[in-house]
């Protein structure tokens, strides 16, 4: 006579439920990572001059923005790092270039009202769209021709 082992049906099934829950959580919670976002272009592929100089600053806010938005960061705990970028940014803005230097000056007024709504409590998402819609502007003008860049 054979003897039937009915434990090993419910270990198997609480190990199969399990199983099942790890892999819902990691393909539905874990899709994006911290430094992921929509692809952009590499430093490389940005216009010589002032694109190319501001093009780590300018791709480092839109990463930063992306885990904003997608709530995988808190706007506090980036705005030290946007703050450093914007510094960088402000530095390579002249008013002489117009086309480029207005796109440098909406991203570094973009980010100045981002940092204040942070530090007064007054954030609202629409300061992180407008920071990422004045980021992939830049990114789009710098990225679009060559020689479109100032030097």
């Amino acid at each position: 006579m054979r003897k039937r082992r009915k434990r090993r049906s419910p270990f198997l099934a609480s190990v199969v439920v399990a199983l099942a829950a790890i892999a819902a959580t990691v393909t539905t919670g874990c899709t994006s990572s911290k430094s992921g976002g929509p692809a952009q272009p590499p430093a490389a592929r940005f216009a010589a001059g002032t694109c190319q100089r501001a093009a780590p600053a300018v791709l480092s806010v839109g990463r930063l923005i992306y885990d904003v938005r997608d709530r995988h960061a808190k706007p506090s705990s980036v705005a030290p790092e946007i703050g450093k970028a914007q510094q960088e940014l402000r530095a390579l803005a002249r008013p002489s270039d117009k086309a480029l230097g207005g796109r440098l000056q909406n991203l570094v007024t973009a980010i100045g009202f981002f940092r204040i709504g942070v530090d007064s409590n007054t954030f609202t998402p629409q300061r992180a769209t407008n920071v990422d819609n004045a980021q992939q502007a830049l990114v789009t003008f710098c990225t679009k021709a060559p020689g479109s860049g100032s030097s």
